[in-house]
């Protein structure tokens, strides 16, 4: 065999593995694409529901829908954020009983430097505890943890047992816990607020 010949087979061999190559990149892009597309769409699956409650997306307002069927009458529930995304929360466990023993009276209190997005986050809870939806019913007002001229003080310190307290706290985690009859709704600033509210809210519903 000439030397012209085992180079032109070198050649030749160095070619078919180039080629080899190039279609397992193009197989690999292929199987990656398909792949991407799969997860995308068990994704825009799984948020149709969540634990057996129906989630629809309003472009419209920009909210997450869920229905709950009160008596004979089904009401549309929005909220800011689908529950698999504030899976991250840390709530206490069956803290939502505090709220399902119906008290006579509950207080959502903050700082008097409270934000937009707070104010939002304390009318997460405050619209299933109160009337709006018809499920608590518990009269539910806002206050400020210091005095003013436009509300009242209220603080931990005046939970009692018929009485619940829910305070609202920038801190350093998202968090809701209790001690005693008081719920502290905590998150690391005021955007997360809503989430973590959002959470709570998910929670009292037993949706989460």
């Amino acid at each position: 065999m000439t030397k012209r010949v085992k180079k032109n087979i070198k050649k030749t061999s160095k070619k078919n593995k180039n080629l080899f190559i190039f279609i397992l990149i193009i197989i690999i892009c292929f199987a990656l694409v398909s792949y991407s597309e799969k997860i995308i769409k068990n994704k825009k699956e799984d948020y149709s529901t969540y634990n057996n409650f129906p989630f629809q997306y309003s472009e419209s307002q920009k909210l997450w829908m869920t229905q709950l069927q009160i008596g004979i009458q089904p009401y549309d529930i929005p909220f800011h954020y689908h529950p698999k995304d504030l899976e991250d929360i840390v709530v206490e466990e069956n803290i939502e009983d505090k709220i399902w023993a119906k008290p006579k009276q509950i207080f959502i209190t903050m700082s008097p430097d409270v934000t937009p997005n707070e104010g939002i986050a304390a009318v997460e809870i405050a619209k299933l505890t109160g009337n709006r939806y018809k499920l608590f019913n518990i009269p539910t007002k806002s206050a400020l943890t210091k005095p003013n001229n436009l509300t009242i003080s209220i603080t931990c310190m005046d939970a009692k047992e018929d009485v619940v307290v829910i305070n609202f706290k920038k801190n350093k985690q998202n968090i809701v816990y209790s001690s005693g009859n008081c719920i502290h709704v905590e998150y690391v600033d005021s955007n997360e607020s809503i989430r973590v509210a959002s959470a709570f809210a998910y929670h009292i519903l037993k949706i989460m």
